[in-house]
């Protein structure tokens, strides 16, 4: 049994993720380029609550936020931290994740909010 099995139907959403990749064109100009690493992903997100969202620092020194909470299917290509989680509506950031070979849990970030 697949761990979206246990999902119910109202709450059960379907992904794609992508991952940027960074190149030269035939004019030799560096150009990036969204390749589709898993086509369909089911699982479910849900967002974190105002008390439980949490700011990050990075080693960089940005800041990001974990807005949203998913679980999913391990799909044959797990995602990878930057890679970007989109259900054709809202597109989030894969800030963590968390393979626990049963089902994975990512921390997302929701962009263009």
């Amino acid at each position: 049994m697949a761990f979206s099995d246990s999902i119910a139907d109202d709450l059960l959403v379907t992904v794609r993720v992508m991952r940027e990749s960074t190149g030269q064109d035939a004019s030799g100009n560096y150009a990036t380029a969204a390749t589709t690493i898993t086509h369909t992903m089911k699982g479910d997100i849900q967002p974190m609550s105002a008390g439980h969202t949490a700011a990050q620092r990075n080693l960089t020194g940005i800041d990001y936020f974990i807005t949203h909470t998913g679980f999913f299917d391990v799909p044959g290509t797990v995602p990878a931290v930057g890679d970007t989680v989109t259900d054709e509506t809202t597109n989030y950031q894969v800030r963590n994740v968390a393979n626990w070979k049963t089902h994975l849990r990512l921390d997302l970030e929701e962009l263009g909010v």
